[in-house]
């Protein structure tokens, strides 16, 4: 919900931008690799140009630190390592051209591996089509035998599809964590092809074992998998501005994290039936935003609950359950978490599909957490609006603080009662449509709020909330 409404047209206006820039980053990856320049810009800053028929990754070999290495436009087919060797080093599109990086599905060879591989600190890879992958599109991983931490990686301005595994994955080890890797601009799509039949699996961008980093900027879509995770041992990671919808299973994936934070990402689902899940007429798009802890089967050593996420000013639109918690062992949950000014809008399905808006699971936990300021909107009063899943167990809600949210209608059952600063009615936004399959990006100003509306300055203060979706004070 908005604390004030002064700054109103301001926001619309670069809302209309952001949008109309959206649309074209998601519809058309060709044209989006001219909208985002590298961060050099002229060819004279170029220490190596590689030409196509010329080996790039004979030129990395031979590069030395602090060289750039600019790629020209072409296909080029094969795969590029960077080793702990070649640290310091940028390797990019040449100013104005696309280089391609196709795997043909066959490279590279080994399992897990990237079609472009960084084992390598203080690196940028910048302005590549990475295709056809038979494994991942873009890997970062921490070498288990260098004594040096990884650190300081940037991969900004990349179009990844195709890959039979992931788009971009970033891993550590359990006693070298890499930090400072900033995941930017890039287009993920089309990504964990070996799920194309009954394996199940996988993430199209994620961060295991990886501490102080940023994935912000991208589009991450119509992936055979979860979209944007943090997974098992990462902390201090922060999701931004992301653009996120039909993905096989849940957009933001949250898994045994510590102090995530994540803001002002839209995440939407479509009518688009081919990423959604059921079966016969029972099916409903999948989640947007899920926390969930899960208890990694096989490993002996667990990593800890979920602690201390951030998750606030998102637009979540048109999925089977917009914000879902839950948990597979004891403990998981929210701990010490804020959700707040988030708009979780019209959750859908088949009838009898068990849509529902926002569901928190009776056996997760909810210590001293807070569940305030957001806007849930469900347009049609049979829809499931909100609900605490009482079957699978009976929370502790004792430090758990829900406050000042608007609903568009009164909760039903199992909910939490009492809740003080509650608004119920129609919160008044401007076009809230669904999204649709072939409506491209939808316009966050359509969710926005109408003058008039029993949202503005009903909310109460949040120490981690500064800014509005449109970085508004």
């Amino acid at each position: 919900m908005k604390h004030t409404s002064s700054k109103w047209i301001a926001m619309v206006v670069l809302l209309i931008l952001f949008t109309l820039a959206g649309s074209v980053l998601a519809d058309n990856p060709g044209i989006r690799q001219s909208l985002l320049a590298p961060v050099i810009n002229s060819a004279a800053d170029c220490t190596t140009v590689v030409a196509p028929g010329q080996s790039l990754q004979a030129a990395i070999n031979n590069a030395t630190n602090g060289s750039i290495i600019c790629v020209r436009g072409g296909t080029y087919r094969e795969q590029i390592v960077l080793r702990t060797i070649n640290s310091g080093l940028t390797v990019q599109a040449y100013p104005g051209e696309k280089p391609i990086l196709d795997g043909q599905s066959s490279i590279p060879s080994a399992t897990y591996e990237g079609l472009i591989q960084v084992n390598a600190s203080n690196v940028t890879v910048e302005g590549f089509e990475v295709r056809n992958s038979a494994s991942r599109g873009i890997v970062i991983a921490q070498y288990a035998t260098d004594p040096q931490v990884q650190r300081n990686v940037t991969i900004r301005n990349n179009i990844v599809h195709g890959s039979r595994d992931s788009g971009i994955n970033v891993n550590g080890t359990s006693t070298q964590r890499p930090y400072n890797i900033l995941i930017e601009n890039n287009a993920v799509y089309d990504n964990l092809l070996k799920n194309s039949g009954a394996h199940i699996g996988g993430s199209a961008l994620v961060f295991l074992e990886v501490e102080n980093s940023i994935a912000r900027g991208n589009t991450v879509y119509h992936n055979l998998g979860e979209g944007l995770v943090a997974d098992r041992w990462t902390s201090n990671l922060t999701f931004e501005d992301n653009i996120l919808y039909d993905n096989k299973h849940s957009s933001i994936y949250l898994s045994t994290t510590q102090n995530p934070l994540v803001q002002r990402n839209l995440v939407f689902c479509t009518d688009n039936r081919d990423f959604w899940r059921g079966s016969g007429n029972a099916k409903k798009p999948v989640p947007g935003i899920t926390v969930r802890d899960e208890n990694y089967e096989g490993q002996t050593t667990k990593p800890p609950a979920s602690s201390g996420q951030v998750i606030i000013n998102n637009m979540v639109i048109g999925c089977g359950n917009n914000f879902i918690v839950s948990t597979q062992f004891p403990g998981g949950g929210l701990n010490n978490a804020v959700v707040a000014n988030n708009s979780f809008i019209n959750a859908r399905g088949d009838q009898g599909a068990g849509a529902m808006n926002v569901l928190f699971e009776g056996d997760a936990n909810f210590r001293n957490s807070r569940f305030v300021n957001n806007l849930i909107l469900q347009a049609d009063p049979s829809g499931q609006l909100v609900r605490i899943l009482l079957p699978l167990g009976n929370p502790d809600l004792s430090t758990f603080t829900v406050a000042n949210n608007l609903y568009s209608f009164a909760p039903l059952k199992n909910w939490i009662t009492n809740e003080p600063g509650r608004v119920v009615g129609d919160p008044k936004l401007v076009n809230p449509v669904t999204p649709t399959r072939t409506g491209g990006i939808p316009n966050p100003a359509n969710y926005g709020l109408q003058t008039g509306s029993p949202a503005i300055n009903a909310g109460m203060n949040v120490n981690q909330v500064t800014q509005d979706f449109f970085k508004q004070a």
